[in-house]
């Protein structure tokens, strides 16, 4: 356990700076739920700042907790591996064979450690897992003026005013759409003669953001190919016509499915049968929009698999999101014109969010309320220091899935916890086209966040102190220095030395200029994340700051190990951007040589 105490000596010194003024500012139970201008209050109250360190649960007899007053609990997992010393604590176990051991841990960190519990679960692991992105089929124009969500669009979207056989225009459904916009494929019937179009036309292409299948530089559960992904366009067709049995087999519409090498993956046609309903052996259809098809023996379904997602969607050059490289996934949608059919969306959805969202699976909202339950423990209203339940890092298409659970949890809590996210700034928006010239301001990430997703405590910090070597291809605002009375060592990776060194005068500079940095805008800008993360405060939002405290060498990642003064740095300036806590990356140590260098943390 030497690399516990290495790592603790170094928070203690780190910790015992902000003690007494902790202590002094977050004692008043409505403390940090000041400084809301246009928003109501969080729904979950805290009393407590936190002060926590990921992975801390790793020691399990609490060896440190007391040096070094750590009021937070954290241990990470997976679907298939909870917590440490709890067997059977997977997703899919029996909460019986677990539940009464996850339930006396909580107690356990409250009671004898004084702590309360960031709970990192297995269900929640595979739930946030789920993914869903809605591609809209009416004409949205490209740019956040038009719509907070306009890369979840065509850019193809077909009108058509000047056909004497058909029309194709957006319209609000009232009857059947909750007066959403849709697109309506209108078919005119010429002197009373119903001729079919002699093509399909095709009337959606150019998927925005068509990136969504391709994304695996993550964990394993949280990758692209994890997972058999569903396609649910969202259609309704003319009653009339499909009242007629003799319609039964007609093609609606086509679905095809183009992989990043613009060839075709699948062609699904849907027929009027598909949208009928077996009631008592008779075939119906009620005039809804349909997103599930009852398909026929034989029929290709609207499905993905996980070989399919690697071989035809996932791009073998490297980083989907680096927007120069030519990605062709694209889902068209072409209408036979046989009869009126009106389309609102076009949803993907992996088999979590599928299971969870759509089919409404009654095991896992189970386990999610179980787990609420015990996360629910220790709640005094009157001095309220609840226990969250957490998950790390995540895309913009994770979030329909963390929206429902956070209103699951928040709901049947009673208010008394609720769910906690880390956002990476940088990872969040990358599926928009060409990310990089965009930046989420406070108001945009509101509305994602707050507003859209219903979330009011967030884990954010921004990973600033970079090791990248000169030779390594990244702007040189992106290096870091240390002090020459530090070491003189220049930059050396065999022994974990991921900078350079500049006399003090010149690092003080550096450090201050580094920090306050107003032209290179990412989530590795310190004061621009910091500025973020304030005026999110402002606005409504809990904001717990993650200061950088790890080594990390890896080939797209690289952070050298800040000094005690950063960490100390980092820690009060995220005090006056208005954090409501500090939680650190991370309390675990587990690499000593190079050789066993990459993925590292201190």
């Amino acid at each position: 356990m030497s690399y516990l105490k290495s790592i603790a000596v170094k928070l203690f010194i780190l910790l015992s700076v902000g003690l007494l003024f902790l202590a002094t500012q977050f004692t008043n139970p409505n403390a940090n739920e000041t400084g809301y201008s246009n928003t109501t209050a969080n729904p979950v109250p805290d009393s407590q700042f936190t002060i926590g360190a990921f992975a801390n649960g790793i020691d399990l007899g609490y060896t440190y907790q007391g040096a070094l007053k750590l009021n937070t609990w954290h241990q990470y997992t997976g679907p298939l591996a909870g917590w440490l010393g709890i067997d059977s604590d997977y997703y899919n176990a029996n909460t019986s064979s677990y539940g009464p051991l996850v339930s006396a841990k909580i107690n356990n960190n409250f009671n004898i450690a004084g702590m309360r519990t960031l709970s990192d679960r297995p269900i929640i692991e595979y739930l946030v897992s789920g993914q869903r992105i809605d591609y809209q089929c009416e004409q949205i124009d490209s740019g956040f003026a038009a719509d907070p969500y306009w890369f979840y669009a065509y850019n193809n979207s077909v009108i058509v005013n000047n056909n004497t056989n058909y029309q194709i225009s957006d319209v609000n459904d009232t009857q059947y759409g909750n007066n959403s916009k849709v697109k309506y494929c209108h078919k005119i019937n010429n002197g009373g003669t119903n001729q079919p179009l002699e093509n399909d036309v095709l009337i959606n292409s150019g998927l925005r953001a068509n990136r969504e299948l391709a994304f695996i530089q993550t964990n394993d559960w949280m990758k692209d190919d994890a997972y058999e992904w569903y396609v649910m366009p969202r259609i309704r067709i003319d009653t009339t016509f499909a009242s007629d049995a003799n319609n039964d087999t007609a093609t609606v519409c086509n679905i095809v499915l183009y992989g990043y090498n613009d060839s075709i993956v699948k062609e699904i046609p849907l027929r009027v049968k598909n949208f009928k309903d077996n009631i008592n052996n008779s075939y119906v259809y009620d005039g809804n929009y349909k997103e599930m098809y009852n398909f026929t023996l034989g029929q290709t379904k609207l499905e993905i698999d996980t070989a399919e997602i690697r071989h035809h969607f996932i791009h073998p050059g490297g980083n989907p999101f680096d927007w120069d490289l030519t990605n062709n996934t694209d889902i068209e949608v072409y209408w036979s014109g046989k009869c009126d059919m009106w389309i609102d969306r076009v949803r993907l959805e992996n088999r979590p969010a599928h299971e969870y969202l759509t089919l409404k699976n009654s095991e896992w909202i189970e386990k999610v309320d179980a787990e609420t339950g015990w996360a629910s423990q220790n709640f005094d209203p009157s001095n309220p220091k609840p226990n969250y339940i957490y998950f790390e890092e995540c895309q913009m298409s994770h979030f329909p899935a963390i929206k429902e659970l956070n209103r699951q949890i928040t709901t049947n809590s009673g208010g008394k916890t609720e769910l906690v996210v880390w956002l990476n700034y940088d990872l969040f928006k990358a599926h928009v086209p060409n990310c990089w010239n965009y930046q989420f301001n406070a108001n945009m990430l509101k509305t994602y966040l707050y507003d859209s997703s219903g979330l009011r405590t967030i884990v954010m910090g921004s990973y600033a102190l970079e090791g990248w070597h000169d030779t390594d291809r990244v702007d040189a605002c992106r290096r870091s220095f240390h002090p020459s009375t530090l070491t003189n060592s220049i930059y050396d990776k065999e022994h974990g030395i991921l900078s350079n060194f500049k006399s003090p005068t010149e690092y003080d500079t550096w450090l201050q200029e580094h920090f306050d940095d107003p032209v290179n805008l990412s989530g590795v800008n310190y004061s621009y994340i910091s500025k973020l993360m304030y005026e999110l405060s402002k606005q409504g939002m809990r904001i717990i700051n993650c200061p950088q405290a790890h080594l990390w060498h890896s080939k797209g990642h690289k952070l050298k190990e800040p000094s005690n003064e950063e960490l100390e740095l980092q820690t009060c300036l995220g005090i006056t951007y208005n954090a409501k806590g500090t939680m650190y990356f991370a309390y675990t140590s587990s690499y000593n040589t190079h050789e066993t260098f990459i993925n590292c943390v201190i």
